[in-house]
């Protein structure tokens, strides 16, 4: 595991504006505990199912007021109690953010992650990946206090079983209102699946999800 951290450090190193980021950078590190519980349908109470650690490091660059750059490099482990699945993963992510006006703001992302499973899947094949992935947001002040914001993210998975290799391409809609102590949201996603290269025999799908959210804040 330890050669995986080496290859993301000096991956990372190589993506334009990095070597400058390092002179005066924000940096943030996070160390974080998750438990995971199930419930117990015959006691109704919730048992202990899994434990997830992360560790986290971002660096962060303004080179003015209007443009910024950040990396963040994650390990995660998540270890399940009472079932097979363990997995752990290094992800690393390159951001670049420009506040273009007042009123306007867009942002460009380049995702890496590498995913290792402790286990076969149930035809006793691996379900190692890499997903390589890029993602382009903007947010648009229409009003004070309403906002429209969007994204357009593509990820390509990469299975060392070939067949299970798929490409995911996700478009985010929403609208961000905020009025005294009321706020509320409504978003749309669509995500179209489809199977990534002659030899994957994955099923092309599309999924759409909608929401709408309100919040009041009392004095």
């Amino acid at each position: 595991m330890i050669k995986y951290f080496y290859s993301i450090l000096l991956f990372s190193f190589a993506y334009p504006g990095f070597l400058s980021a390092l002179d005066y950078p924000e940096i943030t590190t996070k160390y974080e505990i998750l438990q995971g519980s199930d419930e117990d349908e015959i006691e109704d109470y919730l048992l202990p199912s899994s434990m997830r650690n992360s560790v986290s490091a971002r660096l962060k660059e303004h080179f003015s007021n209007k443009f910024w750059y950040a990396v963040l490099l994650k390990y995660s482990i998540k270890d399940y109690y009472n079932k097979t699945g363990d997995y752990s993963y290094f992800k690393l992510n390159n951001e670049l953010s420009w506040k273009i006006s007042s009123s306007f703001k867009m942002g460009v992302n380049f995702l890496s992650r590498w995913v290792y499973f402790a286990d076969p899947d149930t035809n006793n094949q691996v379900k190692d990946y890499i997903t390589l992935g890029g993602k382009l947001l903007g947010v648009y002040k229409i009003l004070p206090g309403l906002a429209f914001n969007t994204w357009m993210k593509a990820n390509y998975n990469l299975y060392k079983d070939v067949e299970k290799s798929r490409e995911e391409y996700t478009v985010n809609l929403g609208l961000q209102s905020k009025w005294n102590r009321l706020s509320w949201n409504v978003k749309y996603r669509g995500v179209l699946r489809e199977p990534l290269g002659n030899l994957s025999v994955q099923d092309s799908s599309f999924l759409n999800y909608g929401s709408v959210t309100a919040t009041w804040k009392p004095e």
